[in-house]
């Protein structure tokens, strides 16, 4: 248990510092193109009739601001590099996370568990990270906007309609609640698989596979069709499982070279 554990330190350590640097990245990213957004809101004073305020919230409201893509975007780089980072970690023989977990003398499949466990505790402090800064951006937004375009439920329809807060919390949703777990959970194994194979001189195009559709179907409205990513990571995460357990793994015995 001793070496099980220090296989997973080991990962901590290599990406721990990386991945706060980014997660102060997105924060800095998201807060000062909020701010800018912020600056440009119009203030009102007299009385408007029901027809000027309907244009004013459509044109200045906390949905319109979400819309330019002020969370969106950077998160979804975050996610881009949070995944560039850990598929790098132990990729080649020769580096130094690959020559310690040698030295350890643990079965590959091992490795892989701790790998993957440790790319999903990265990936859900991400996701609170990004969380915790949509409710403070939106409770920003409450308080700096004119009364005009404020109401009791603006938070609350904010992550309803808009596609990014919703798939961040899907409040009663929960098909999209099982989506985002198994998202996650097939992206975190698909990030550790990349080492491995690359260790064994094989591309892991599972990877690159599972990134790209995860970056291009995360965010998603009210309602819509989530079924056909089921239909997608399901297979996926079998496929994963059996490129790692369905061979008899001796030690660090390399499989082929990539071409």
């Amino acid at each position: 248990m001793r070496k099980q554990l220090a296989v997973l330190f080991l990962f901590v350590r290599s990406s721990i510092l990386w991945m706060l640097l980014l997660f102060l990245l997105l924060a800095a990213a998201e807060i000062g193109w909020f701010s800018v957004l912020l600056r440009g809101l119009p203030n009102f004073s007299g009385a408007v009739d029901e027809t000027q305020a309907y244009e004013l919230f459509q044109n200045a409201g906390l949905e319109r601001l979400l819309a330019s893509g002020v969370m969106k975007y950077p998160m979804l780089a975050a996610l881009a590099l949070a995944c560039v980072q850990l598929m790098r970690v132990g990729s080649e023989k020769d580096a130094r996370v690959g020559y310690t977990l040698r030295r350890l003398l643990v079965s590959e499949q091992t490795v892989f568990v701790w790998q993957w466990v440790c790319n999903a505790a990265f990936f859900f402090l991400l996701w609170v990270v990004q969380l915790a800064l949509a409710f403070g951006l939106c409770t920003w937004y409450t308080r700096a906007a004119d009364p005009l375009l404020v109401s009791e439920q603006t938070v609350f329809l904010a992550f309803v309609r808009d596609d990014l807060l919703h798939s961040l919390l899907p409040l009663g949703d929960v098909l999209l609640w099982v989506r985002n777990a198994l998202f996650f959970l097939v992206l975190s194994g698909a990030c550790a698989l990349c080492p491995y194979r690359r260790r064994r001189g094989f591309y892991a195009w599972a990877t690159y596979a599972c990134a790209a559709y995860f970056l291009f179907r995360f965010p998603v409205g009210l309602g819509a069709l989530v079924a056909v990513d089921f239909l997608f990571f399901t297979p996926l995460l079998l496929y994963i499982c059996y490129l790692v357990w369905s061979r008899d793994e001796n030690g660090w015995r390399e499989e082929g070279r990539a071409s």
